[in-house]
């Protein structure tokens, strides 16, 4: 209790001290009391007379320190102290279970063309193609044999006059003068009375029109199954295609009638033909299979046959 009192008294020594040491000090103060009293208390339950302490004195220098007495209890805790520093960080925990799919992101940049596949299966046809145009003409051919000897015409029926020596010649020269104009053609073909003729060259539809109308003569227009196969045989190996003598413009006859607009008395269309899509101009040709078929392409090349 010495202890107690002489720091005590060096509080009141030291009045210049701040009002934190004086508070400091009552609580001492008051804690010392305490403590006496329970002494007190605990001298006279031992029937012992309880002498307080005096002043507690100077020591000299052959004075002994007594023993440490008890520990005291726990002072009242003081205010919390700064924080400290951040410790070191902890291992990475265990990977977390797969959370719910985001939202769908912007579209990235087209990437490189990968490397082409392995071909496919082929698949099934596809439906035929429209009828293409008929190719340009090729170069012409040689000429071919000469065909067997025809027939012996009828024989000539001579009138005598009164001087018996004229005759009636006129069906002869008219035969005769056919057969010179006939002979001019690279291409000739008679069927019956009529003559088929040719060039073997090949116009639009108008020019083949106009030639055989400067030759004093008709485009050709087959009549029988026999006429239209005559006319197929000026075909050569690349080029078969021939116009006809069938009116151009469907307003007059519906391409039912010839240049002249004389009705047809024979007709070997093609399947769907006449092309009903032909509203106003078509040029009707002979094909090599001997089908007849209307074309818009009334500029393209045909062969130009003649017939008289």
């Amino acid at each position: 209790m010495s202890d107690f009192y002489q720091k005590a008294q060096s509080f009141f020594r030291g009045s210049s001290r701040s009002t934190t040491h004086c508070v400091y000090t009552k609580m001492l103060l008051s804690f010392g009391i305490l403590c006496m009293a329970v002494s007190i208390g605990c001298s006279l339950s031992d029937d012992t007379q309880y002498v307080p302490s005096g002043i507690v004195g100077s020591c000299d220098p052959d004075c002994q320190t007594g023993p440490a007495g008890p520990a005291g209890p726990p002072g009242i805790p003081g205010p919390p102290g700064r924080p400290g520093f951040s410790g070191i960080p902890g291992r990475p925990g265990p990977p977390g279970g797969r959370g719910e799919s985001g939202p769908i992101g912007l579209t990235g940049q087209r990437g490189v063309v990968g490397a082409p596949g392995e071909p496919g299966e082929p698949g099934a046809p596809g439906a035929p193609g429209r009828h293409g145009l008929d190719g340009r003409p090729g170069q012409k051919g040689d000429a071919g044999l000469h065909g067997r000897p025809g027939e012996p015409g009828q024989r000539a029926v001579c009138k005598e006059g009164d001087d018996g020596s004229s005759c009636d010649t006129e069906v002869a020269l008219r035969r005769l003068n056919r057969l010179e104009r006939a002979i001019n053609y690279d291409f000739v073909r008679k069927v019956g009375p009529k003559y088929f003729v040719s060039h073997k060259e090949w116009s639009s539809f108008s020019a083949a029109v106009q030639f055989c109308t400067q030759q004093a003569l008709q485009l050709a227009l087959p009549q029988s199954e026999e006429e239209n196969d005559a006319l197929t045989q000026v075909f050569g190996d690349v080029y078969r295609a021939a116009w006809i003598n069938v009116h151009n413009n469907k307003a007059e006859g519906n391409f039912k009638v010839d240049m002249r607009g004389r009705p047809l008395t024979f007709t070997k269309w093609a399947e769907g033909q006449p092309d009903a899509s032909i509203q106003g101009t078509g040029c009707t040709m002979l094909t090599e299979n001997g089908l007849w078929r209307v074309t818009r392409e009334c500029f393209l090349n045909a062969f130009v046959i003649c017939q008289f």
